[in-house]
């Protein structure tokens, strides 16, 4: 491992509209952050100077563009998030939305089995079922779950249990980006925005 790169860091990509949920945030992580795990900002070059006016000193803020130069809208937004791997600031990184807050002190491992090993957010989504048979909304989310999900394990050549990986924070490492990078996308002529 390159001895340079953090193991972990807390990555946030925000915006303006988000700036309240955003200050919410890092106030957080200023008040949990036990291991003191560096916290990188990303926003817009539009927003920066908004941002660094209430932005505590800890907060490590960089511009969208540095990621990524396609970074409006939902489809934008992913591709910064996924691709602030290449930066090169760390090997793996919990990716949280400006909503997000955290409530209790949090450690390195709580987001890393070993110094190489991210854990994987992984699950069926029985609670969020379950709360549905509670809870109808008109239509049958079960289907548009599987249906979603089948197209890329299809796609990966994975059968078996349908999981979710989701929702954020999610913990990302450097070697999964970089491994369907070279081994996928790229031999397929491919960018991040085409999976999308």
């Amino acid at each position: 491992m390159n001895s340079n790169k953090h193991t972990l860091s807390l990555y946030c990509k925000s915006y303006i509209n988000d700036l309240h949920r955003a200050i919410k945030l890092c106030q957080s992580v200023e008040l949990y952050n036990s291991d003191q795990i560096p916290f990188y900002m990303s926003v817009p070059s539009s927003d920066i100077s908004e941002f660094k006016k209430v932005l505590p000193k800890f907060v490590n803020l960089i511009e969208d563009e540095q990621i990524d130069s396609l970074n409006e809208g939902w489809k934008g937004q992913q591709i910064v998030k996924s691709q602030f791997w290449k930066l090169g600031y760390c090997h793996n990184y919990v990716c949280i939305d400006s909503d997000c807050y955290f409530i209790r002190p949090f450690t390195t491992g709580d987001f890393m089995f070993d110094n190489q090993t991210p854990y994987t957010v992984c699950h069926e989504y029985k609670h969020f079922f379950e709360f549905l048979e509670k809870h109808p909304v008109g239509f049958d989310p079960y289907e548009s779950f599987v249906k979603e999900r089948l197209s890329i394990m299809n796609l990966f050549g994975r059968s078996g249990t349908i999981y979710d990986f989701g929702p954020g924070p999610t913990i990302w490492s450097e070697k999964v980006w970089r491994s369907l990078e070279e081994k996928y996308l790229q031999p397929n002529n491919l960018t991040f925005a085409n999976l999308i």
